[in-house]
């Protein structure tokens, strides 16, 4: 069981970086052709509406990490409880 929860706990944290990488980039990113998948999708977006959609991206990711970090703590309890 401790080796499962260690396996979760591994996995989450991976999942935090890469959400953390990808909010960085999204928030260094100027164009909205790359950071929402390619020239077909937003050819012609305002620049007003790529930021908003670039500040619910990042919040996005910020209620993401808030979501990990939880279950990180919790599982640490668990695991901790099971010694």
């Amino acid at each position: 069981m401790k080796t499962e929860i260690l396996e979760k706990i591994q996995h989450l944290i991976n999942s935090k970086k890469n959400i953390i990488a990808e909010q960085e980039y999204i928030k260094k990113s100027e164009e909205a052709r790359i950071v929402f998948g390619g020239t077909h999708s937003f050819p012609y977006i305002s620049q007003e509406h790529f930021f908003k959609l670039k500040e619910h991206a990042v919040n996005y990711y910020n209620d993401r990490i808030r979501e990990i970090d939880t279950e990180l703590k919790r599982l640490m309890k668990e695991c901790i409880e099971e010694n």
